[in-house]
């Protein structure tokens, strides 16, 4: 849908929001609903329950940061917005960072839980992607190898990184 259609189109949507999944005539709205339903219909699931839990701590806390920003992405006075920026990026977002970082660093592998991507990998790599192009820049992650490398090694799965090589770059 085109940015500029969605004012109109807003309120036809559960929740004014998007992404909707529409599976046989059902529609399945939230994000992480749909990234949850998708990864056992793909295989994407964590055996392990501990290691899923943890994974979806991971997930969590990523959420958690997207909420830092919403003041960011809402403000309209422009000095306001930099000073919020600014905050972020020295602030709030290392802050984040580093316990993500921590985290991130409880096994071996190219992923989360080892060397088998989960959905949880997916989300956190286009998580890391999305922020670096919005607000921190893309060499921000630099700083972090342990979510470097998981961004890259999702980048580099055959599938993802065809489908990167052709999409339609967007904000969002």
């Amino acid at each position: 849908m085109e940015f500029s259609k969605w004012a109109e189109s807003k309120p036809k949507f559960k929740y004014g929001q998007l992404p909707i999944l529409e599976v046989d005539g059902k529609e399945l709205s939230q994000s992480l609903a749909i990234a949850r339903f998708l990864s056992r219909q793909f295989n994407l699931v964590i055996e392990d329950p501990f290691l899923a839990a943890k994974a979806d701590e991971l997930v969590d806390f990523a959420t958690e940061l997207r909420l830092a920003f919403r003041p960011y992405f809402n403000e309209k006075d422009e000095a306001e917005k930099s000073h919020l920026k600014e905050t972020l990026l020295k602030e709030t977002i290392p802050k984040y960072y580093k316990i993500f970082e921590e985290l991130a660093g409880t096994q071996s592998g190219n992923f989360i839980t080892g060397d088998n991507y989960s959905w949880q990998d997916l989300f956190i790599a286009n998580w890391i992607e999305v922020w670096g192009d919005l607000v921190v820049g893309d060499d921000f992650v630099n700083q972090f190898p342990k979510m470097k490398k998981i961004k890259e090694s999702v980048f580099a799965i055959p599938a993802i990184n065809k489908y990167l090589s052709t999409r339609v770059k967007s904000s969002f």
